[in-house]
This record gives structure tokens, C-alpha cells and sequence, in this order.
């Protein structure tokens, strides 16, 4: 979908036009490509498609279900939410910078995940 023709980002000014689906690219890369089927180096690329009513979580989550072994690990069974062991990252912005999981997706050409890592030299 052209969420221009649907709604003027900030405005809220509705304009008009036909909702189609928005193309979304998802990059799974290195280790976490091996949820999507990939052989754990480099990226896997999926195209989704976001509904109107979606935000980065709702696509996110209702995108998995064709992974089973992504939906495992990208739903915190407690929460319901993303989970943490995923770095979630927006149009090369990491998952709460410039988006929280609530934001809506209109905006968004492409999200990556890798496994989170925490720690140091």
C-alpha cells in the first residue's frame, strides 16, 4: 500500500485513495537467519505485507507465523510482546530510538533482527 494515498504521516489528514497492502522487507541476519531457514551467516531477505491497522509489533508477530522457529523466539510467552533476545532494528535504527514496537509500520521500508548479545572486550 502507498500509506501516502491513505494518510499524510504526522497530519493525520486522511486522503484519498485505495488501500493496498505495503510492501515490507525483513532482513534476518547472521545466527538469526537460521529462524527463517537460512544457514546462519549473512542475511535472509522476506517481503511481508503490513495492513493499515498494523504496527511493527502486530506485523512483526503475525509475520512469524509462517516461521515456526522465528515465532518461538520473537513472542515473550510471559508478556505477549517481542521478546528480548531479538534486536529488533528500523530502517538501520535500533527498536526504540526512533520506533517503539507500538509505532505504526506506514513509515518502514525495512526492519532487521539479529540475536541480541550483551556483554564486551
Amino acid at each position: 500500500m502507498q500509506r501516502s494515498d491513505i494518510l499524510r504521516q504526522g497530519t493525520g489528514e486522511v486522503k484519498q485513495g485505495v488501500a493496498t497492502a505495503l510492501k515490507i522487507r525483513i532482513e534476518a541476519m547472521f545466527l538469526a537467519n537460521l529462524l527463517v531457514g537460512g544457514n546462519g551467516s549473512g542475511q535472509v531477505v522476506i517481503e511481508g505485507e503490513a495492513s493499515p491497522e498494523d504496527n511493527i509489533e502486530s506485523f512483526l508477530l503475525r509475520m512469524s507465523a509462517g516461521y515456526p522457529k522465528l515465532q518461538e523466539a520473537i513472542l515473550d510467552r510471559k508478556t505477549g510482546r517481542l521478546s528480548e533476545h531479538l534486536s529488533f532494528i528500523v530502517n538501520g535504527t535500533p527498536l526504540g530510538i526512533r520506533h517503539t514496537p507500538d509505532s505504526p509500520i506506514f513509515d518502514v521500508d525495512t526492519i532487521a533482527f539479529v540475536y541480541a548479545t550483551c556483554g564486551g572486550i
